[in-house]
């Protein structure tokens, strides 16, 4: 369903993408967590086309949670381009993660000058 990152494919899966990516910290006794899968499905069924996401295990990646300053779960990750641009904790409804890739989609748009004002 999800494709995984771990620390050593980070670089490559993340960091180098020239788009939309959200990385989600999730553990599999984390009731939260379950609830933030469940809207990410959610999420790719509606705008698959421009997020990519990736689900990583926050107990067994423990070199990049830290790295990522990721100390708890359910953490959200969005990277543009390959820079972290924001972070979210705890569960986020299907609708808000909806405004947050639109938003965070839109502004490729009128940055590159597509979108008229």
């Amino acid at each position: 369903m999800f494709e995984k990152v771990h620390d050593w494919d980070f670089t490559r899966k993340v960091l180098n993408s020239q788009g939309l990516i959200l990385l989600n910290f999730w553990t599999s006794w984390c009731d939260e967590c379950q609830s933030v899968s469940k809207h990410l499905c959610e999420i790719l069924s509606r705008a698959g086309n421009k997020v990519q996401i990736f689900k990583t295990d926050w107990d067994s990646q423990r070199k990049l949670s830290e790295k990522l300053n990721v100390y708890g779960v359910p953490t959200l990750l969005l990277f543009k381009k390959g820079k972290l641009i924001r972070r979210y904790s705890g569960v986020l409804t299907t609708e808000e993660l909806l405004k947050i890739i639109k938003k965070n989609s839109e502004l490729d748009f009128i940055s590159n000058g597509v979108k008229n004002l």
